[in-house]
């Protein structure tokens, strides 16, 4: 009998030890909020970085422009060369 006795102080001494760790689960539960805010901060920062990378990207399409207006002007380069060599063709 003694020992039943003795299992319940034990159950009874457990449960006053689990607010504590419900304390301890709260604290957690705390630093996870924090963790949220600073996974936030984060995400705000990686928002900034998609607009450096957009920024980025019409750069690249303004390249892209300059190339193909590079492109454009091949053409006359080509008819230059050709130009040239119908030159050479001619000396000879």
């Amino acid at each position: 009998m003694k020992q039943k006795s003795e299992n319940r102080h034990i159950c009874g001494t457990f449960r006053k030890s689990v607010p504590e760790w419900n304390h301890v689960c709260g604290t957690f539960r705390k630093s996870v909020s924090e963790q949220n805010r600073v996974c936030g901060t984060f995400r705000k920062s990686v928002s900034e970085w998609n607009h450096v990378c957009g920024i980025f990207r019409k750069s690249v399409s303004e390249r892209n422009h300059i190339c193909g207006t590079f492109r454009k002007s091949f053409p006359s380069g080509i008819m230059f060369a050709e130009g040239s060599a119908n030159m050479l063709e001619f000396e000879f």
